[in-house]
């Protein structure tokens, strides 16, 4: 029997299924087709590489995630304040959640993994 063992971008790309799919799922108005779906995806996988750019710059695994997500929450908060109103924005919350998918995903794996 064979053991596969996953890396970050496998868990980054099961994380990003999953996001992708819940938000396709939640859906109820029928407005993510299913070529956005693959550019939430896209989008997904673009904050992956973001991360790994961090680690190499020198912020460390949990670091960097915690980093990476305070600067995608703030920048879509800051997008909701320069409309001067959250419900303008709030309905596009998938995009942060997104692009947040892959800092989670790495702090999933940093307190999953037994070492």
């Amino acid at each position: 029997m064979m053991i596969v063992k996953f890396g970050d971008f496998e868990y980054c790309l099961v994380f990003s299924l999953a996001a992708v799919g819940l938000v396709v799922l939640f859906d109820s108005q029928g407005r993510v087709s299913p070529l956005y779906a693959v550019s939430l995806f896209a989008l997904s996988l673009a904050g992956f590489f973001a991360l790994q750019y961090l680690g190499k710059a020198g912020l460390g695994s949990p670091d960097s995630a915690y980093f990476y997500l305070v600067v995608v929450i703030a920048s879509f908060l800051a997008s909701a304040f320069s409309f001067y109103a959250l419900s303008t924005v709030l309905p596009l919350f998938f995009l942060p959640l997104c692009l947040a998918v892959p800092a989670l995903s790495s702090l999933a794996r940093f307190f999953v993994s037994p070492g």
